[in-house]
């Protein structure tokens, strides 16, 4: 897992595109036994349940369970995904879209802090890391990036429209508890 742990402001930034490369080889298995492989789309209502799940899924665990005491931020940039094997099966405009799109509902979702990037994850590293205007910017763009006040019936709504069974109430809970903790 790629992190970036910025102590003196309390941030912990976690790269999206490791996230997604754990669920990756799920998702494929996951199409291919419903043969969704051959007429792949991302339209599709069943792809996008077994995309949701396995996204939704590895992000929240990797949340709840990484040991932190600053204010967790996942970090993506749509570049960050050019090798995956989904973009291979579209284009790679249609993936970043939709990868797009799915973290945005996230984020409206879901009460974790997603920061959309235009800059690469390995190069925040260095801006973090250098003492030019840079990186006085990009901190504070990340300090100031807060997710809406999500409410459970946002979350039931949306499980239930993509059969989530996993986004219970307890789990829920876990992650608006850990996003609270080092607000």
């Amino acid at each position: 897992m790629k992190v970036i742990d910025v102590n003196s402001h309390n941030l912990c930034l976690l790269d999206f595109s490791i996230i997604f490369n754990e669920c990756e080889v799920d998702i494929i298995n996951d199409l291919h036994q419903f043969d969704l492989l051959d007429e792949f789309m991302f339209q599709n209502k069943d792809t996008k349940k077994i995309i949701y799940h396995h996204i939704i899924h590895h992000l929240c665990e990797n949340v709840i369970h990484h040991m932190t005491f600053n204010r967790i931020v996942v970090v993506y940039n749509s570049n960050d995904l050019n090798s995956s094997q989904l973009g291979k099966l579209s284009s790679k405009f249609r993936m970043s879209s939709f990868m797009t799109s799915t973290l945005n509902k996230i984020k409206n979702i879901l009460p974790i802090r997603i920061f959309m990037s235009d800059i690469k994850f390995d190069e925040i590293n260095s801006h973090i890391h250098n003492d030019q205007g840079e990186k006085i910017e990009l901190l504070t763009k990340l300090q100031t990036c807060h997710n809406r006040v999500s409410s459970f019936q946002k979350v039931k709504k949306f499980a239930k429209k993509y059969d989530l069974n996993f986004l219970s109430l307890e789990f829920f809970n876990r992650i608006r508890t850990k996003n609270l903790m080092f607000s």
